[in-house]
């Protein structure tokens, strides 16, 4: 639970400082901060993996804030206002992702960005499926490429 809560509030700093940075630099009304998840194995075996009860409580306490999730095509389309949104993005494509949306950001309304690298769907025992992916899709999510090897 100590790391749990120590997560938490370097999340917290780390938002209020880059909502601050880019207003102050940019001289900006509205700015989004950008959240980037690998994995939600909770395994602790891996430097930028969380577990899904985690993930959780972070969603919530940015809520819970006043903070709005907001997607890459809001941002690009300019409907984005303020200075308290977050796109969250994912790099990779694990196979954990599926789970998460499905029990942490979908119940939250939240459609991530996922950054795949093609070269690993649907070959690599821990990456997505093209029909998972393609099933994120439907359900919101927006794609990016992250190189095709990564």
């Amino acid at each position: 639970m100590k790391t749990h809560t120590w997560r938490l509030q370097v999340l917290a700093i780390l938002l209020v400082c880059c909502t601050i940075g880019w207003a102050e630099c940019h001289a900006a009304r509205d700015a989004v901060s950008v959240l980037c998840y690998h994995s939600f194995l909770g395994s602790g075996k891996f430097p930028y993996d969380i577990s899904l009860p985690e993930l959780a409580s972070q969603m919530d306490f940015l809520a819970d804030r006043g903070f709005r999730f907001v997607t890459y095509r809001d941002f690009s389309e300019g409907r984005v206002s303020g200075t308290k949104n977050v796109l969250v993005v994912i790099d990779d494509g694990n196979q954990s992702v599926y789970r998460a949306f499905r029990e942490v950001f979908k119940p939250r309304n939240i459609r991530p960005l996922l950054a795949v690298y093609p070269g690993v769907i649907g070959k690599a025992p821990y990456a997505l499926t093209w029909d998972q992916l393609a099933e994120l899709v439907r359900d919101g999510c927006e794609i990016a490429s992250h190189g095709y090897y990564h």
